[in-house]
């Protein structure tokens, strides 16, 4: 069910493997994980080009059953699942908003596998937390003001 990241010390579900399909994204590797997600470089069959998609995979309350399905650990989780799922789509909206040639662009969001996906440009090159680690992670007001604009401008 679970595989661990020696890295990070926390385990996390298994990453669907390489050659399978997620509608018309097929997946190549595995990029990394995180708490709640998993980002896999794709090549999109439609338009023949890479493309990264994020799976909205929260390791502590889910698990990834032989389909690939994701399926809450216990069934008191289900709640929390699905506004986790509900949040993660609105993030994918919200980033989609932007057009800024330091926000990776978002071109598409979805449900499928009980969970959320979103397909993002591929750019090539290192992530912040390589090349710059005490910046890799905004302080929490800036993924606030960044992520609940509105809420913000109301405020002022």
């Amino acid at each position: 069910m679970f595989f661990n990241r020696k890295h990070t010390g926390q385990d996390f579900i298994n990453p669907i493997s390489s050659d399978n399909s997620i509608l018309e994204y097929r997946i190549i590797k595995t990029l990394g994980q995180g708490g709640f997600g998993t980002t896999y470089l794709c090549i999109d069959e439609n338009l023949k080009r890479k493309c990264v998609l994020k799976e909205y995979t929260p390791h502590r309350i889910v698990y990834r059953d032989k389909s690939n399905q994701l399926k809450p650990i216990k069934s008191n989780l289900s709640n929390s699942y699905e506004i986790g799922l509900s949040d993660f789509l609105k993030e994918a909206r919200n980033v989609a908003l932007f057009n800024h040639p330091n926000i990776v662009r978002i071109n598409r969001y979805f449900n499928s596998n009980n969970t959320g996906y979103f397909v993002m440009d591929y750019e090539i090159g290192n992530s912040l937390r390589v090349d710059n680690p005490e910046h890799a992670d905004p302080p929490p007001p800036v993924i606030k003001l960044v992520f609940f604009p509105d809420f913000f401008v109301r405020l002022a």
